[in-house]
């Protein structure tokens, strides 16, 4: 859950990403120290992601994993190295 302030803050922050704390602080009527607690919650919640303010806009999913096919081929005649060899 987000409080009003955070989101007061959030959306100054997404106004100008490279927003001060001070800033934030003058425009909220608190003090810096407030405004430092206020951007670790919203950090701790998700919603900046790092230093410079980075915003989570919308949920991701990171998939991992491969896929392998196996093809298995038969000459029509005896191989013959280093060239085509039709087959099916």
């Amino acid at each position: 859950m987000i409080t009003e302030r955070e989101r007061q803050i959030l959306r100054w922050i997404e106004d100008n990403p490279l927003i001060s704390q001070q800033e934030l602080a003058s425009r909220a009527g608190i003090a810096r120290s407030s405004v430092a607690v206020h951007i670790s919650n919203l950090m701790k919640k998700g919603f900046i992601q790092g230093k410079g303010y980075l915003l989570q806009k919308n949920p991701y999913i990171v998939v991992v994993g491969g896929a392998n096919m196996d093809i298995s081929g038969r000459p029509d005649a005896p191989l013959v190295a280093q060239d085509s060899n039709p087959g099916k």
